[in-house]
């Protein structure tokens, strides 16, 4: 078998998105955002422990040009994280939608948690899978919940 048939399957666009089933973007990765964290700036250095006057103004130049640069990536990695937990949410309420679950229920707040904490480390599939596993309970406290 070719490695052609191991390929990971391309992640949808937004509009492409629209068109498919809950659970093909789950496995298509939709639900990771696609975009990077830039490395985090290293911090400059004196290049010896009693500088020059010309080491110094490199030094000072470099500071300046760091800062720059460690405000980008920290503007980069807030937009990450924001894209991200948009992507999060969406997740969450289409896995409530296509398992049909209260999303606001306290004891569902409580199963999707355990549901990431066991699946996440091999993605948003895994969770989805360790949710379908964990419907059982749900529907079983919520027929409690009605015969009280």
């Amino acid at each position: 078998m070719s490695r052609q048939q191991y390929a990971t399957p391309t992640r949808p666009t937004e509009e492409e998105a629209e068109y498919l089933d809950f659970y093909t973007l789950v496995q298509r990765g939709y639900f990771r955002t696609p975009m990077t964290t830039p490395d985090k700036p290293a911090r400059p250095k004196l290049s010896s422990t009693t500088p020059t006057r010309d080491e110094m103004l490199a030094y000072e130049n470099a500071q300046g040009e760091y800062g720059e640069a460690y405000r980008a990536w920290e503007e980069a990695r807030t937009a990450v994280g924001a894209d991200q937990a948009r992507l999060d949410a969406l997740f969450y309420k289409g896995v409530a939608q296509d398992l049909g679950y209260d999303p606001d229920n306290e004891f569902a707040k409580a199963l999707v948690a355990k549901a990431y904490d066991d699946g996440h480390y091999a993605g948003m599939s895994e969770v989805y899978g360790q949710m379908q596993g964990l419907m059982s309970l749900y529907e079983l406290h919520m027929k409690l919940m009605a015969a009280k």
